[in-house]
């Protein structure tokens, strides 16, 4: 039994720092992708018909990213918000609304489009599944740390009968 907890705890670290190895280079590729011209391209993308969450998902395939859009109506009150991000990098308020039609970039990861009755606010975050590969990653290493103190302690039991 010490044995196969061994192997397994030794299997679970190795898969563990391929999982990190890939949250890695995950994010990497991710954060090449949160920028002005990425907000901006989906942005343009959105402005067609920022109700429709389809859509959205539609142009969200075409990049390694999380995203968040929230269509407000002018007086601040939240129409329709949708998807999810995973926030890397600060975001900046305006203060002031832009003239309609503009886009107006809020920060490396946020931009931000007035119409004439509402404004669309695209947030750009991490890749989801760079975040789940991390987090799957360490727990792992959790687990093959505890099944090799486990197997220890099998070895110590053994010796003392």
């Amino acid at each position: 039994m010490r044995r196969a907890l061994i192997a397994l705890s030794i299997a679970m670290l190795i898969v563990a720092a391929v999982l990190l190895y890939e949250a890695h280079s995950m994010t990497n590729y991710s954060f090449s992708y949160i920028n002005a011209r990425t907000c901006s391209d989906l942005l343009s993308s959105i402005i067609v018909n920022p109700l429709n969450e389809s859509l959205v998902n539609r142009a969200m395939g075409r990049y390694p990213i999380s995203a968040q859009v929230t269509v407000s109506a002018l007086n601040g009150s939240t129409i329709i918000s949708y998807g999810h991000y995973i926030p890397v990098t600060p975001l900046t308020s305006s203060g002031v609304l832009p003239p309609s039609g503009e886009v107006v970039i809020l920060g490396p990861g946020a931009c931000m489009y007035t119409g004439s009755n509402y404004t669309i606010t695209l947030r750009l975050g991490l890749w989801v599944n760079a975040f789940y590969a991390g987090i799957i990653g360490a727990a792992l290493i959790f687990a093959g740390f505890a099944m090799l103190i486990a197997a220890d302690k099998a070895k110590d039991e053994e010796e003392e009968e």
